[in-house]
């Protein structure tokens, strides 16, 4: 996470829907690939790996949608791809820093 996606944390832990929400941001800024920039899953892929029903992940996905800390990308059928913004994610967008992945 770069010094921008920190302040998206901080902008997530105002609110207690952004404290929830962080769950699955986090969980996408861990597991973005980098040829892509984006998490290709189901919700319910989602829900099982963070242990939440289907119902809340769309509720996150929205918020997090709502706070442009999200793209959803459908893909084909119940499969989108889940973009964060690459400057607050850098694994996926720089890796000309220090100790970088």
């Amino acid at each position: 996470v770069s010094p921008k996606g920190w302040e998206r944390v901080r902008e997530l832990l105002k609110d207690s829907q952004g404290i929830s929400a962080l769950k699955l941001y986090s969980f996408l800024a861990e597991h973005i690939d980098p040829t892509c920039g984006a998490v290709v899953a189901d919700q319910q892929f989602l829900a099982e790996k963070l242990g939440v029903s289907r119902s809340t992940i769309i509720r996150w996905l929205n918020y997090l949608e709502s706070k442009n800390a999200l793209v959803r990308i459908p893909v084909a059928g119940k499969v989108c791809a889940y973009a964060l913004d690459p400057h607050e994610v850098w694994k996926g967008y720089n890796t000309t820093k220090n100790h970088a992945a």
